[in-house]
């Protein structure tokens, strides 16, 4: 779940949330549901599928929907699901703040050449990538290697 949080936290590492990363909120949600009710990946409810198809929503469930759960179970199931959204999107903060100069020094290169090859992706994540001064223009470009 930390992937979809990536482009949340990318815009600026310390922004609060707002109505952009609603997607990736849903995405990392609906994630984090799977995790817990279709493919039993926590130890507190273990490998037991919960909601057998039913398509139920959680968190601001439908409340005259028929469920194979009860109510205490209900609510573990929120809490699980919350504290794994909560984690993944505190690791995503970490990771970018961690790296955030090499998250300005790849949208540099954006800015100038729209796209950007794996090797120079690459380079700029292992600190090996180095910009040419070019003389008729004296723009920036990438070294060609």
């Amino acid at each position: 779940t930390v992937g979809n949080f990536q482009s949340l936290s990318a815009t600026d590492v310390k922004a609060p949330l707002s109505t952009g990363a609603s997607n990736d909120i849903e995405r990392a949600t609906k994630t984090a549901r799977n995790m817990v009710t279709k493919y039993g990946m926590t130890d507190e409810l273990g490998p037991i599928a919960y909601g057998q198809g039913s398509g139920e929503v959680f968190l601001a469930r439908d409340m005259g929907h028929v469920k194979d759960y009860s109510e205490e179970t209900a609510a573990k199931i929120d809490k699980l699901i919350i504290d794994i959204v909560k984690k993944a999107y505190k690791q995503a903060e970490t990771l970018l703040s961690e790296n955030v100069d090499k998250l300005h020094e790849v949208a540099k290169y954006l800015i100038k050449n729209e796209k950007m090859h794996t090797e120079d992706f690459e380079a700029v994540m292992d600190g090996t990538f180095v910009w040419n001064e070019t003389e008729d223009d004296g723009e920036e470009t990438a070294a060609e290697e």
